[in-house]
C-alpha cells in the first residue's frame, strides 16, 4: 500500500483495514501571506473506466470528511493525459453532485491535462473544476496556517507540535 494510502486507511465493515482512498500524492503550498492550499494528487492515465473515476469520485467524497473538518479545503487535482478525459471526470463529478452528493460537503475538484499545465504553467488558471469554473492554484480553497498547524489533516495519529508534552 502506497504511503499516501496509508493516512486515510480505516476499517471496514468487516472490521479490516482497507484504504479506500488512494492519491497518488499529497502535498500543500503555503502562499506569502500564511495561507496554505492542501491538495491530493490522482495521476490519470486513461486506463480506468468510467465507473472506476465514479467510484473513486465518490470514495473521496464520502471518506475525506472522516480526516478532515474543513473538507472543502482538502483540494483533489486530477491530472490527466488528455483534455476530454479532464472532461469527463469533472462530469462525473458534477454528476455526482447533483445526485447522491447534493448539499454534502465535498473537497474541491480538479482537473487538468498534462498538455494544459506544461503549456501554461501549474500556477496560472489551468485548473478545471466543475460548471467550466477554471481556477490558478491561487483559487484553490484554502486554509490559513495557525488552522493547519492545528488540525490533524494527514496521518491516523494526532501529530503533536515539538516541545510538547502529552
Amino acid at each position: 500500500m502506497r504511503d499516501s494510502g496509508d493516512r486515510y486507511a480505516i476499517v471496514d465493515a468487516k472490521e479490516r483495514w482497507t484504504a479506500p482512498v488512494r492519491p497518488d500524492g499529497i502535498g500543500t503550498y503555503r502562499f506569502g501571506d500564511g495561507f496554505i492550499a492542501v491538495f491530493h494528487v490522482e495521476y490519470d492515465t486513461g486506463s480506468e473506466h468510467s465507473w472506476t473515476l465514479y467510484h473513486k469520485l465518490w470514495n473521496y467524497a464520502i471518506h475525506l470528511p472522516k480526516f478532515w473538518v474543513d473538507v472543502p479545503s482538502a483540494n483533489v487535482l486530477f491530472i490527466t493525459r488528455s483534455d476530454d478525459r479532464a472532461g469527463r471526470i469533472l462530469e462525473l463529478w458534477e454528476g455526482l453532485l447533483g445526485g447522491g452528493l447534493k448539499g454534502q460537503s465535498v473537497p474541491a475538484m480538479w482537473a487538468v491535462s498534462e498538455l494544459q499545465m506544461e503549456t501554461d504553467g501549474v500556477l496560472q488558471a489551468v485548473w478545471n473544476g466543475p460548471w467550466e469554473y477554471r481556477g490558478s492554484l491561487r483559487d484553490f480553497p484554502h486554509i490559513d496556517g495557525d488552522t493547519y498547524r492545528d488540525m490533524m489533516p494527514l496521518g491516523k495519529q494526532t501529530r503533536l507540535p515539538p516541545f510538547v508534552r502529552g
